[in-house]
């Protein structure tokens, strides 16, 4: 079988402004929240394979690469929806470096200011 790849970027994001504003009846927090992208990004690599189910590599080993990842439910239900389940899916992501991102927070709330 043919391999189909794709290369997506996800951009990062910072909070400018954060404040909840209370609960909702499903558990989650209703937020009001003032983002900003900025010129990181996540890069994530999708192939279509002839394997069974949904494999998850990420350099950073304290990602969850289970069920429990949201990028490996959104292939599985993508899988599910166009009625590929005799197929898989190899997700490699890449993640943006925790400390770039502490560093581009720190430069735009002081640009804020």
């Amino acid at each position: 079988m043919q391999t189909t790849q794709i290369t997506l970027r996800a951009p990062a994001k910072i909070n400018l402004s954060l404040k909840i504003l209370g609960k909702r009846e499903d558990g989650y927090h209703e937020l009001e929240t003032l983002m900003q992208k900025i010129a990181l990004y996540d890069e994530l690599e999708l192939s279509l394979t002839g394997e069974l189910g949904v494999r998850i590599h990420c350099q950073n080993t304290e990602l969850p690469t289970d069920e429990s990842n949201v990028a490996v439910q959104a292939a599985q239900l993508f899988l599910n929806e166009t009625g590929n389940s005799s197929q898989g899916v190899h997700i490699a992501l890449k993640k943006i470096s925790p400390l770039l991102l502490a560093w581009a927070a720190a430069l735009a709330t002081r640009q804020r200011f």
